[in-house]
């Protein structure tokens, strides 16, 4: 005799359905955990295991880029230190060259200075001597004409001067000529005839004589007592004086 199941409602099999479905998704979870750890280990899940050679490789390679590197910033740098030495090196040079030019200008136009002076101070010498030996004659000329002067308005002079002269040459034992000019001859005749006759002097006029002058003549000399002579001596004497005195 056949059996006949039970139907169930729906809503009593509901509660049925979602234990089985609760017990399936607990179930899953398992199989997936399961099966998470029985899939085989990928590159990113290995743990890393690194060869020898592989390190040396990696050693090898970044040298190279490390020796790369490094030569090119060694270059760069010492591009730059010695571009820096020899633009110090360069300047340098360039201001010695400069210093050694600006000397040798400066000591030439201290030299041609130093010749400028001395030749402004040899010309202030010259002018200097010109100027007194230009005085010198000046006073020379001036005292002549005064003194000329002077014997015009006292002739009498004259005979001061032969008296001097026989008083003090040797030769008066020599028997001399006394020469003296024409205009001189009557005062001189007049006053000193007796003096020159004893000491036995020839008394001579000598038209070649300047005025206030005389030479006296004898056969072992003579001594010129002419006013030309005798202004030649004065002017030597004061043009020694000044020459001595610079």
């Amino acid at each position: 005799m056949p059996t006949f199941k039970r139907l169930m409602p729906a809503a009593d099999a509901r509660p049925a359905a979602t234990d089985r479905q609760w017990q399936r998704w607990q179930w899953q979870q398992l199989d997936a955990s399961a099966e998470a750890a029985q899939e085989p280990a990928t590159p990113e899940t290995r743990p890393s295991q690194r060869s020898p050679e592989a390190d040396q490789k990696g050693y090898e390679q970044g040298y190279k880029q490390g020796q790369k590197e490094g030569y090119t910033e060694g270059k760069n740098a010492g591009y730059q230190a010695g571009h820096e030495e020899g633009y110090a090196a360069g300047k340098a040079e360039v201001i010695a060259a400069l210093e050694t030019q600006l000397n040798e200008e400066r000591q030439q136009q201290l030299a041609g200075l130093g010749q400028l002076i001395a030749n402004f101070q040899q010309a202030l010498h010259q002018l200097d001597e010109q100027m007194g030996e230009s005085l010198v004659q000046l006073a020379l000329t001036v005292g002549q004409q005064l003194a000329g002067e002077a014997l015009s308005a006292h002739p009498e002079h004259i005979v001061t001067l032969v008296r001097d002269i026989i008083q003090a040459d040797p030769m008066l034992q020599q028997k001399p000529i006394l020469l003296v000019h024409p205009e001189d001859y009557p005062l001189l005749q007049q006053q000193l005839a007796d003096e020159l006759a004893q000491h036995g002097w020839s008394l001579q006029a000598d038209p070649s004589l300047a005025r206030y002058g005389c030479r006296l003549v004898s056969d072992s000399g003579e001594i010129d007592a002419s006013l030309e002579s005798r202004w030649q001596r004065l002017l030597s004497q004061v043009r020694g004086a000044e020459h001595g005195a610079h």
